[in-house]
């Protein structure tokens, strides 16, 4: 197993990557409530925690990948009601949705995905048992943990519980001892979605769901726990608390942390109604596209959205995909006694540095531009190719051999599959029409027509189109500008 560094949110340090049982390693990501279709922002921290799941694996770690779904609460019965169904169907209709986002940008689905409403019974356990250990209290059908029993409370986020409690007010008839005490199981009215308990009708406040299902399904203790920066406070601070009050384990080895989605500095999200959903995104955009775009900057680091910015990755990503087609022409080409006119990029040490950028808390914009420089390199050799009829054959593997790991890093650890990728773009658009150009230049060639058949080959290439003939047939590429 290779050496991985991290950023530690619970110390606000860079920690080597040690996981509690190696060479396993325990995931559990917060996952999305499921009342409304996924926006660009689900998709950062899904593709954010795909790619650190696919460097683990790479790296020879042995990942499970837990991403729950929240599928009762106050927003999803809400939405139920508007349209006069139930909650179970509107979750299953927003989890199917998301599924159907999620998928064609590469984002690998958990071993579990598990529910809220299918682990009630070891929320209700776990409530009686933090009870039990006067961590929690009961208040007329309310279960309410209480924060004056765990005095670490605030480690995670830094917050000063003292300052935080003092000039508070607690609400008025709520029965709570602290305004910070939050709810473990909520009394509901009979005619909502609820359960019966010992405590009376209710169901789960938000924060008990995430502590429950990660240990259920990965141990009283894990390795990461993954979201957004936004669930640090205090969903996450809630869940450390719960968690460790009930076992008297750390909960949590590394806590990482996804940062924001911002349109003009100002947070993406739903409540502000300024964020875009990714079904209306993939009507202008290929999927991979989105996440090229996602993966242009670190998983820690803000990301400012727009549809220009969007273009622009659209662009970075093309020129990768047009050198994979080079790569392909290349291979393809035919192969001679000649002496090689060109120095080939050092393989070895492009995937070297590469790897490190990854394996240093995720850095993907350092790996990126570790891609690029390695691309650029190439696409002077192929430029310097681009008269010639053939190359040598060591040349030719060289050729082999960057295609194969261009493949390899870019499929495996970035999930961008150049090999089987579709778009509107100009070369797939294109693509097609090119095909049947080259086949009637064909026919002229059989024909004798060799005037036809190269004003065919210089029409292509002044649209930045590029035949290679060979005994296997012709094959062609975008040519950079």
């Amino acid at each position: 197993m290779e050496t991985i560094t991290v950023y530690n949110s619970l110390t606000s340090k860079m920690e080597k990557f040690q996981p509690l049982n190696p060479p396993r390693v325990n995931i559990y990501v917060c996952g999305p409530t499921v009342y409304d279709d996924c926006h660009v922002g689900h998709a950062r921290a899904y593709v954010s925690f795909d790619l650190i799941r696919r460097v683990l694996e790479y790296s020879g770690y042995q990942v499970k990948y837990v991403q729950n779904f929240t599928d009762i609460d106050d927003k999803t019965i809400r939405r139920a009601d508007e349209q006069g169904r139930s909650y179970r169907e509107v979750a299953a209709q927003y989890t199917a949705s998301y599924f159907s986002v999620m998928d064609p940008l590469n984002v690998c689905r958990a071993d579990v995905h598990p529910t809220v409403s299918g682990h009630i019974d070891e929320i209700i356990e776990h409530v009686r048992a933090l009870v039990d250990k006067s961590h929690a209290y009961t208040v007329n059908g309310n279960v309410y943990f209480d924060i004056g029993s765990f005095p670490a409370y605030g480690q995670l986020s830094g917050q000063d519980i003292d300052e935080m409690i003092e000039g508070d007010r607690v609400e008025p008839g709520s029965g709570k001892r602290s305004s910070l005490d939050f709810a473990l199981w909520k009394q509901v009215p009979e005619d909502q979605p609820g359960w019966n308990s010992p405590w009376g009708y209710g169901r789960p406040g938000w924060h008990i769901e995430c502590s429950v299902m990660s240990r259920t399904h990965l141990g009283d203790t894990i390795d990461i726990h993954g979201g957004g920066q936004d669930l640090i406070f205090p969903h996450h601070e809630n869940e450390v608390a719960q968690s460790t009050a009930l076992t008297g384990k750390p909960f949590v080895r590394y806590w990482m942390h996804n940062g924001f989605v911002t349109i003009d500095d100002e947070k993406m999200s739903k409540s502000l109604n300024n964020f875009y959903t990714l079904e209306d995104l993939y009507k202008q955009f290929e999927p991979a596209v989105i996440r090229y775009f996602i993966l242009t900057r670190q998983y820690r680091s803000p990301i400012d959205f727009s549809l220009d910015r969007l273009s622009e990755a659209g662009e970075a990503f093309n020129r990768l995909r047009h050198f994979y087609r080079r790569l392909q022409a290349a291979e393809s080409r035919s192969c001679g006694s000649i002496e090689s006119t060109a120095t080939i990029p050092s393989l070895d040490q492009f995937k070297i540095d590469f790897l490190a950028a990854l394996r240093t808390d995720f850095n993907t914009a350092k790996a990126l531009g570790e891609l690029q420089k390695w691309v650029k390199k190439w696409n002077r050799i192929f430029d310097i190719w681009r008269d010639k009829t053939v190359i040598n054959r060591h040349e030719q593997e060289e050729v082999t051999a960057a295609r194969a790991v261009f493949e390899e890093l870019t499929a495996e650890l970035l999930g961008l599959d150049f090999s089987s990728c579709s778009s509107d773009n100009k070369v797939d658009r294109s693509a097609g029409l090119i095909d049947l150009l080259i086949d009637l230049r064909d026919r002229f060639r059989e024909a004798g027509d060799y005037s036809q058949a190269d004003l065919i080959r210089d029409r292509l290439a002044e649209l930045g189109y590029q035949l290679h003939d060979s005994p296997r047939g012709t094959t062609w590429e975008v040519v950079d500008d």
